[in-house]
């Protein structure tokens, strides 16, 4: 069977003869470049998660001002 891959000028990459795409054969750059990803995937989620409880905490002192005022109309009647 043939190959569908073939070498190129640049050993860092490939032909790929159905598509005529050229394909990195780079396995370390890929290897990086995934990792990386992985790491903007990671402070992504960290942003997510400090915007949810930076939310949640507003909406406490917001509720915590509520009950303050209630207890205080409480407090002059």
């Amino acid at each position: 069977m043939e190959s569908r891959f073939v070498k190129t000028d640049n050993p860092d990459f490939v032909k790929d003869q159905k598509t005529g795409a050229l394909v990195s054969s780079d396995i370390s750059a890929f290897n990086k470049f995934k990792a990386e990803q992985e790491r903007i995937d990671q402070i992504k989620n960290q942003e997510n998660d400090l915007n949810s409880i930076k939310s949640e905490v507003s909406e406490l002192k917001n509720q915590i001002s509520e009950i303050t005022k209630m207890l205080q109309q409480l407090l002059n009647t």
